[in-house]
């Protein structure tokens, strides 16, 4: 895991599907819209690349729109989308996948 002031990322691998996976990638709000939410997942990616995975996964709330922005810019497609709650709300989850 590496880590920052502003942020931090960590990706987790389903090795037998050899499935790189965002668990969870945080900007803190005071450093949002300098371009680290991309530059992390750019980093996620790249790593996921170096260490021979043959694809990422995600999963994100319809409503993170600068998120699933980034994603869609990274080559991310969305494969999924659910309907639930989440503390007492209705929320949309949705899966992501880029192959790599």
């Amino acid at each position: 895991m590496r880590r920052n002031t502003a942020g931090w990322r960590r990706s987790k691998a389903c090795a037998r599907e050899a499935v790189a996976r965002i668990r969870l990638l945080l900007v803190d709000p005071k450093a949002r819209g300098l371009g680290l939410g991309r530059h992390l997942t750019d980093e996620c990616i790249r790593f996921a690349r170096d260490a021979g995975y043959r694809k990422m996964t995600l999963w994100t709330h319809s409503v993170l729109t600068a998120a699933r922005h980034i994603y869609q810019q990274a080559g991310f497609k969305l494969m999924r989308s659910e309907q639930h709650e989440s503390w007492g709300r209705p929320v949309v989850s949705e899966h992501w996948d880029l192959e790599l």
